[in-house]
């Protein structure tokens, strides 16, 4: 695994600038007072706050509604606060953005300790040797788009961290915090990744530690969540045969609830309508990517911390292509495109990244697959790629790639390519 130039840097005097960086967020007087009709980043990080602490604030959309006015109601009412907008006496009663330390999963406070980075709090308008961590980071993990590493949090920044956060399965605020720090040194093999998303307390311990290589696992879906989760949930559904799920339109409305209920049922779950490690763990199964959730074993208390789990894993049989863990199954739309300058204008035969363009790459939507991920791509039937599948990396991107499609790269001529047509594909993304 590569590491970040700055995680690797061994003079003393950057060590030293690194130790002392302040975080951003180090006192409630940094903090802006939103009104009960605000929207934007700071919203978000309430709502995010509020749902982590059991307010149930809803989905974090960064826009206050009736949800997140109640949620906050609450919040200051047990706290004995003045109700209204967000003051600085709210946040200072907020754990997870004054004192993130607090609230957090002793796990992660544990690894908060030896990781000076994971008590950082970095925002738009955030300078300094921390942001340069951070840029140099998510370059490192395949997020271009967050510029050049110049120590500015800027639009390009926040743009990569969403989409980091997005693919991780975190809230998608803009803003670092001990989970997000922590699932970008799991990029580079120094942490577990963070698991505190779901209740994994109670949980059997083979579960967890599915959960550990398997991000579709971490994420809890109800009705009104919306994004590419939420998309491939109604995509699985829809190939196990649950076609009243409808469209996969990343939208979790009536028809995906009664789709999930339906699973859940036939599954010998609780019928929830939410997702959750075991819910995941049968549609995975599903496609024999893993075992069934085996509700007869016996429970432990699995989170006393994330070595515990990361032991775990290491020893059950996850399932690979080519040595690599499946993290993720998406059933797509393929396209194909060639070399030719009509398929490649204005920039020509070249990736995302200015490098040739050569069989095996393809063109992604990088808010669903990070660019540079590994692939395994099947179910299409042209004979003009390898037959039963084949192994590529997500190296470009496309105008009309958006959502639940791919364009392969053929090295053919424009006939050939064309005759591809448009396929549907199932698309396994891998691990390292």
């Amino acid at each position: 695994m590569k590491i970040s130039p700055l995680w690797a840097a061994g003079t003393a005097s950057m060590v030293l600038a690194l130790s002392q960086a302040p975080a951003f967020a180090a006192s409630a007087a940094t903090l802006p007072s939103i009104t009960l009709t605000a929207s934007g980043t700071w919203v978000s990080v309430l709502q995010s706050d509020l749902n982590r602490l059991g307010y149930q604030a809803g989905p974090v959309t960064g826009t206050m509604n009736s949800q997140t006015v109640q949620a906050l109601t609450a919040f200051e009412t047990s706290h004995q606060l003045s109700s209204g907008d967000v003051s600085s006496q709210v946040w200072s009663n907020l754990v997870g953005v004054i004192n993130p330390a607090s609230g957090w999963p002793k796990a992660t406070q544990s690894l908060m300790a030896q990781h000076p980075a994971m008590r950082q709090v970095l925002a738009p308008g955030a300078t300094g040797s921390w942001v340069m961590t951070l840029q140099a980071d998510l370059q490192d993990l395949g997020y271009s788009e967050v510029g050049p590493v110049d120590g500015i949090f800027g639009p390009k920044t926040e743009a990569a961290l969403e989409a980091f956060q997005k693919a991780a399965g975190l809230p998608v605020t803009g803003i670092t915090n001990p989970a997000t720090w922590q699932d970008i040194l799991a990029g580079f093999g120094l942490t577990p990744p963070f698991l505190g998303n779901i209740p994994v307390s109670g949980w059997p311990l083979p579960t967890v530690a599915l959960a550990m290589v398997h991000p579709a696992m971490r994420q809890v879906l109800a009705p009104g969540a919306t994004g590419s989760w939420v998309m491939t949930l109604q995509a699985d559904l829809q190939a196990l045969g649950y076609s009243e799920v409808g469209p996969v339109d990343g939208i979790f409305g009536p028809k995906t609830e009664a789709a999930l209920e339906a699973f859940q049922r036939a599954a010998g779950l609780p019928v929830t309508g939410v997702t959750n490690p075991a819910t995941w763990q049968d549609i995975l199964a599903s496609f024999h990517l893993m075992p069934a959730y085996n509700t007869g074993v016996a429970s432990e208390s699995v989170w006393a911390n994330n070595a515990s789990a990361s032991t775990a894993s290491s020893s059950l049989s996850a399932a690979t292509i080519d040595g690599r863990p499946v993290l993720r199954v998406l059933h797509m739309i393929a396209t194909a495109y060639g070399p030719s300058l009509q398929d490649n204008y204005p920039y020509g035969p070249v990736d995302a990244f200015g490098q040739p363009l050569a069989p095996g790459m393809v063109a992604v939507d990088p808010t669903v697959i990070p660019l540079k991920t590994w692939l395994y791509v099947t179910g299409y039937t042209d004979p003009d790629l390898p037959a039963g599948g084949f192994l590529g990396q997500a190296m470009d991107t496309g105008g009309a790639i958006k959502g639940m499609r791919i364009d392969i790269f053929m090295n053919a001529n424009p006939t050939t390519v064309s005759n591809f047509g448009i396929e549907p594909v199932t698309v396994y993304v891998l691990g390292n």
